[in-house]
């Protein structure tokens, strides 16, 4: 039983490249009461490694936002530690410039880390698929989510 416990504890720590890769992002339109706002969270292997969530982002063109490693060494991100914790790091980019579905505008430019030997392993160009549109309803505002989960 206690091998059990030590393999599974190490498999934990190991990067996507053996593991599941989930990615979040979402925007929330602007209303005449609220602003917008982009969320975005990478979940790699039940951790989230990097995390995003700003009001007010730029929607005249495709943008790209650069989650950079964290120079803190942060081991949790959230909205007070954004970015990416220490050893990742992740590029995306999303179109909030129209309401149509341009989906290759929307993608992971590219997603860091750092393996177990202290060598950058990169995943780039990963399509971030269909935009998921939630209409507004009452006094919610319209919501656009892009979901992906290219290693899962």
């Amino acid at each position: 039983m206690q091998f059990s416990t030590i393999f599974i504890s190490t498999a934990a720590l190991l990067p996507s490249a053996l593991a599941c890769l989930n990615v979040n992002i979402t925007y929330t339109l602007q209303t005449a009461s609220s602003e917008s706002n982009i969320y975005a969270q990478f979940l790699d292997n039940g951790r989230v490694t990097c995390y995003y969530n700003q009001p007010n982002p730029a929607t005249g063109a495709k943008e790209v936002y650069a989650l950079n490693n964290n120079p803190n060494n942060v081991a949790v991100v959230n909205d007070t530690y954004q970015q990416c914790v220490a050893g990742y790091w992740a590029t995306f980019q999303v179109d909030l410039s129209d309401t149509k579905d341009k989906k290759g505008n929307n993608k992971i430019e590219s997603y860091s880390y750092l393996d177990q030997h202290g060598q950058a392993q990169s995943y780039t160009g990963i399509s971030l698929g269909s935009r998921i549109t939630t209409a507004a309803a009452g006094n919610n505002p319209e919501v656009w989510t892009w979901l992906a989960n290219p290693f899962c």
